[in-house]
């Protein structure tokens, strides 16, 4: 696990940068790999299974540490769940771009994330990616017949993210 990584960048606020970020994200990655590559989202879930979030919560202060958004569940049942990602990022991200921007990286975490933590075989597609009201929304669908492989299961404790934010509350 990277987690002495995410807390020196959690320590310097000030050292994280929107625009290289995008650079790379938006305009560097899609050149190497294509428009229309599916790429990211299986980058998001290889970043999944490299940094095991504990629970929900851990979730949702990950996407806006990581400066991805914010992200809020507006439905769930026991097949589904949906989710929105909204805030000034996604915004940006939709004014800034000659091309529709992609939100796989962050679709394919979330998925991963989720069938870490039900132990089922879980996938994630962008409902619509649209600039309307910047506002992203992705469906994330388990199977609850299908448990997920060992092999495929990280090797690591979850991390507790929301303790790293506020480490005052331990």
């Amino acid at each position: 696990m990277h987690k002495e990584l995410i807390e020196q960048a959690l320590a310097h606020p000030e050292l994280g940068s929107t625009l290289g970020y995008e650079l790379i994200r938006d305009m560097l990655l899609p050149s190497i790999v294509g428009e229309d590559s599916n790429f990211m989202y299986w980058a998001g879930k290889k970043l999944a299974r490299e940094i095991a979030l504990a629970t929900d919560e851990d979730i949702f202060s990950f996407f806006v540490a990581a400066n991805w958004g914010e992200l809020t569940r507006v439905k769930s049942n026991a097949h589904q769940q949906k989710f929105t990602l909204t805030g000034p990022i996604i915004a940006l991200r939709h004014q800034n771009n000659s091309h529709t921007p992609q939100f796989l990286l962050e679709t394919g975490f979330l998925a991963q994330t989720i069938e870490q933590q039900t132990g089922l075989v879980t996938e994630g597609v962008l409902e619509n990616d649209t600039k309307k009201n910047n506002k992203i929304s992705i469906l994330i669908q388990t199977d609850p017949k299908t448990p997920t492989s060992d092999e495929l299961s990280p090797d690591t404790t979850p991390l507790a993210f929301t303790a790293l934010l506020h480490p005052e509350d331990k």
